[in-house]
């Protein structure tokens, strides 16, 4: 029995320095005195910038709505008659006859319309585009659709892939109408609904 313990002494101390001796770090290699230059590296120049648009585009945020076919032929307010293949749209307050770039928030698709007719479209809505904007757009599935509205007013646009200059179409009440567009003032319409 004496001998036993001494035994296990004896094993413990050989594992533990066999475990010490397998642990030891090898000798890592010199570096070279002197380095092969790394092979030249070419890049491409970057891409060209995406041109900023040359005038300041002030967005309004509001929600529209699209005309029913089933209006073909009325007479809107402005005294041209509704004819839903033409890009045209209503407004509570933006001008007859003023151009406006509409662009789909979920889809980023852009359509240029003229506002001739005046209408409601609901709780929320400021703007109702005829059906063939509304395509355009793609919004005739949803029926209504967020929309950043851009005016054609002093400066030109870019809309739909083109420049769009300054200016309103011609109708019935263009002459008549005083127009007011004051940003400030429409975007505030815009997010009451078109409500004054």
């Amino acid at each position: 029995m004496v001998c036993r313990p001494m035994f296990l002494r004896w094993m413990l101390m050989l594992s533990v320095g066999t475990m010490l001796g397998c642990s030891t770090v090898a000798p890592q290699p010199e570096m070279p005195a002197e380095m092969i230059p790394a092979a030249k590296i070419t890049r491409r120049p970057p891409p060209p910038a995406t041109p900023e648009p040359t005038v300041e585009q002030e967005e309004i945020l509001a929600r529209a709505v699209w005309i029913s076919a089933g209006l073909k032929g009325r007479k809107t307010a402005s005294g041209q008659i509704y004819v839903p293949d033409a890009l045209t749209a209503w407004s509570q307050d933006i001008p007859f006859g003023q151009k406006v770039c509409v662009r789909n928030l979920r889809t980023d698709a852009e359509v240029l319309v003229y506002i001739n007719d005046r209408g409601r479209g609901g709780k929320g809505v400021y703007l109702g585009l005829s059906e063939s904007a509304a395509r355009k757009i793609s919004m005739l599935k949803e029926g209504v659709a967020d929309v950043a509205l851009v005016l054609v007013a002093d400066k030109p646009v870019q809309c739909d892939g083109r420049q769009v200059e300054p200016g309103l179409v011609a109708t019935p009440k263009t002459a008549r109408v005083k127009v007011s567009l004051d940003p400030v003032k429409l975007a505030q319409s815009a997010a009451d609904g078109g409500r004054p």
